[in-house]
């Protein structure tokens, strides 16, 4: 059912929004009785211009790694829903124009992904494709080959023997320390943590 904001409703929308947030401020209308859900709350925010809460650093963190993966923005308020925020897909394409995201091309995207080139880290979902595919029928080196990754790598993966020691020494003697692209995504747009 349609409910018409009152005045006293607009003043904790005001107040309430733009420190806390949708859930706050919903928090703060069901205590007066009113009944409002997070979309009527973050479109009247809208229309009224009211700003939402600052940026944080975690939600600035999952625009970033989600922008390298090249999700667009209706799924990153999905993400950022998952971890707790309430964001409009306006809101979160602002933010990647802040961050300066839209001056990287995707070359310079890729770059950063593959940043350590075939000593770039490794995730375990990585591990278990690499075995399903194995198992499948692909080869160790057309798998090493393909995936850009060491032969050693590959086939340490596939006979399930402890490559994690191995792969940190590697990566220690090409100067590689702990692989962090959104600190390097940062760099590269001039943002530094912390900053709005």
């Amino acid at each position: 059912m349609w409910h018409r904001w009152t005045p006293e409703e607009i003043e904790i929308l005001r107040a309430v929004y733009p420190i806390g947030g949708p859930l706050a401020t919903l928090e703060r209308l069901t205590e007066i009785g009113a009944e409002h859900d997070l979309v009527k709350i973050m479109r009247k925010a809208d229309l009224c211009k009211i700003p939402g809460p600052p940026w944080t650093e975690e939600e600035d963190d999952i625009i970033m790694q989600a922008w390298l993966m090249g999700q667009p923005a209706f799924d990153i308020d999905k993400l950022l829903g998952q971890a707790g925020y309430h964001r409009r897909v306006g809101e979160i394409l602002k933010r990647q124009r802040e961050l300066g995201l839209f001056t990287l091309t995707t070359g310079q995207r890729n770059k950063l992904l593959l940043w350590g080139g075939e000593y770039r880290p490794l995730t375990d979902s990585t591990a278990k494709l690499i075995r399903r595919w194995h198992a499948e029928g692909d080869a160790p080196e057309y798998l090493a080959k393909e995936l850009k990754r060491p032969l050693w790598l590959v086939l340490a993966i596939i006979r399930g023997e402890p490559w994690e020691k191995r792969w940190e020494q590697e990566r220690a003697k090409r100067g590689l320390g702990p692989d962090d692209p959104i600190r390097r995504l940062r760099e590269m747009t001039g943002r530094a943590r912390g900053t709005a």
